[in-house]
């Protein structure tokens, strides 16, 4: 234990894969599916990364397939994957040792956000009490929607609502029912939407401002990542909304008719839930090609850091679009609101950024030669996957092992990050001791 402590990206690692573990044994169990139903190992192995992942992508009926336990193991395994793999492997290193060690305060700081270590104890607090206090309010909202859908049947309605709470904030697409987000229903959507987009925020962007509502903080005084967050959030769901109600308005096989309602709320649901939720699977395949490519960048970006959404997250776009902005106007310094921004973020955000695309275009090409499917589609799945989506066009099928494995490891890498598992595989070292002279390259 004193080693793992001593690595705490391998301590992580170990963490997620022993969750992994114990969910696939929990759903392999008779008593997680039907009387006179089995689940294969594959199945249960990718719903198990899915759920811990909080990716969502469910290759089964959730519904018929999974019995009360079962899905109480999706459950568990949602609640423990979006509380944060770094958040309980530190958990963990401060029952063992009763502190945190130097490295484990380290990273756990940049997961969480946080700059002061002493803040680290406080913060993890804070992770989990925002976790439950978003998830109940989302639970209280939910019943009287529900209530009503189940007639009355306040069993069934305490469950789905529990179920929907902690999937929606979570950021993870399964759903009890089978009816997804009740499309018809705003009662359920709303609120399903509302914790959803809380939880592709991110806990320091949700920290600062709780703090700065309790200390009455005008928005001016936010720090630099809660507003680079909150802005392009804003900015991709507000494209997202634009480009469905333009591309998709006359798409007859999604609208058969000229109601204006359902097309406003398809339009919503595609600006928050392809970012990383994945509720109401049934009108994704029926979108033009043109609107699943879009979708698939969406889902790359993802959400805020340290949220619930996967992705290469909101800030590292915003960074990205800030060096591009200065060297187009020919600047040696990375600004934003009259702050500059620490060389090394920039030079995080390029390697992950490329890390990321690598990825992605490797395992698209993968799904595309075991598969035989189109770009389109090994795209958009490959996509939803990384950036823990929970959408698929049918490339995730049961009848392809190869493809489901090759996915719950992309899965596995969005869940953590390409930083966490580059300072799992890698020794921390010593500061370069020489500085080389520099020479001119031509690039562009």
């Amino acid at each position: 234990m004193h080693r793992l402590t001593a690595l705490p990206g391998r301590l992580t690692i170990i963490y997620f894969l022993l969750l992994v573990a114990i969910s696939t044994s929990l759903l392999l169990t008779p008593i997680s599916t039907p009387r006179g139903d089995t689940t294969d190992f594959t199945t249960a192995f990718f719903t198990a990364v899915s759920a811990i992942s909080t990716c969502g992508i469910s290759i089964v009926n959730s519904t018929t397939h999974w019995t009360t336990f079962g899905q109480a193991v999706l459950i568990f395994s949602v609640q423990m994957g979006g509380l944060g793999v770094m958040t309980f492997a530190s958990l963990i290193a401060l029952a063992v040792n009763h502190h945190l060690k130097a490295t484990q305060r380290l990273l756990t700081a940049n997961e969480l956000g946080t700059t002061k270590l002493g803040e680290i104890k406080g913060v993890l607090t804070v992770v989990i009490t925002t976790a439950f206090v978003i998830e109940g309010i989302t639970f209280i909202a939910l019943f009287p929607g529900l209530y009503k859908i189940n007639h009355g049947n306040v069993r069934h309605t305490l469950w789905e609502s529990l179920f929907f709470a902690v999937m929606a904030y979570n950021n993870a697409g399964f759903t009890p029912d089978g009816a997804g987000l009740h499309v018809n229903n705003w009662a359920v959507g709303l609120p399903i939407l509302a914790s959803a987009f809380c939880g592709t925020l991110g806990f320091p962007v949700l920290l600062n401002l709780m703090r700065s509502w309790r200390m009455h903080r005008p928005p001016k005084r936010w720090s630099l990542h809660t507003k680079l967050t909150l802005i392009t959030t804003f900015c991709i769901v507000t494209a997202s909304l634009t480009w469905f109600l333009i591309v998709e308005w006359n798409n007859k096989s999604l609208f058969p008719g000229n109601s204006v309602e359902p097309r406003l709320w398809h339009a919503m649901v595609a600006a928050v839930m392809p970012r990383s939720s994945g509720f109401d699977l049934s009108w994704m395949p029926q979108v033009s090609d043109a609107t699943k490519v879009f979708l698939s960048i969406v889902m790359f970006i993802g959400g805020g850091s340290t949220s619930t959404a996967g992705g290469i997250r909101v800030t590292t776009l915003a960074v990205i679009l800030l060096v591009c902005r200065a060297a187009f106007t020919g600047r040696r310094e990375i600004n934003a609101f009259h702050r500059r921004i620490h060389t090394q973020a920039v030079m995080t955000a390029v390697s992950v950024s490329t890390a990321c695309l690598t990825l992605v275009t490797v395992v698209s090409m993968t799904l595309m030669i075991i598969t035989d499917c189109s770009l389109c589609d090994a795209l958009f799945d490959t996509c939803s996957a990384f950036g823990l989506g929970g959408y698929s066009v049918g490339v995730a099928d049961a009848g392809n092992p190869a493809a489901l494995y090759v996915l719950a490891a992309t899965m596995f890498i969005g869940r953590l990050g390409p930083m966490t598992i580059a300072y799992a595989v890698s020794r921390p070292r010593n500061l370069e001791a020489v500085r080389y002279p520099t020479e001119q390259i031509v690039v562009g």
